[in-house]
């Protein structure tokens, strides 16, 4: 087994409608540290520092930013239209009103244009 020695991990919010920023930090680490164990083993579940930050709190907040948070104008209906006299479509996860950003998403997108299509 690899012993894992540093790791850092980025997020940008993953969390479809909801956000995991509504989450405590304590909450958080608890379900980063529950994946980094079963992706690499119970030696990751005891790390020598963890820091936790969400970039849409006060620091982004403070300022005159408008910060839209991911996923929140996935599935529009802006894009399920069709352009350019019916020659252009919009299909991807983005695209799709359920579980829009991810795999299920784009899965759902795929056969929504097929279906328009065929």
């Amino acid at each position: 087994m690899i012993k894992l020695t540093s790791c850092i991990l980025f997020s940008s919010n993953n969390c479809s409608k909801g956000s995991a920023s509504g989450y405590s930090t304590e909450v958080r680490k608890e379900f980063v540290l529950k994946q980094l164990v079963d992706l690499l083993g119970p030696d990751a579940s005891f790390p020598t520092s963890y820091f936790d930050k969400v970039w849409t709190d006060e620091y982004i907040l403070s300022g005159s930013q408008i910060i839209h948070r991911p996923h929140q104008n996935n599935g529009h209906p802006s894009l399920q239209q069709s352009y350019m006299n019916g020659r252009l479509f919009f299909a991807a996860t983005e695209t799709a009103v359920e579980f829009s950003g991810y795999m299920e998403g784009a899965v759902i997108a795929a056969k929504r244009m097929s279906e328009k299509l065929i």
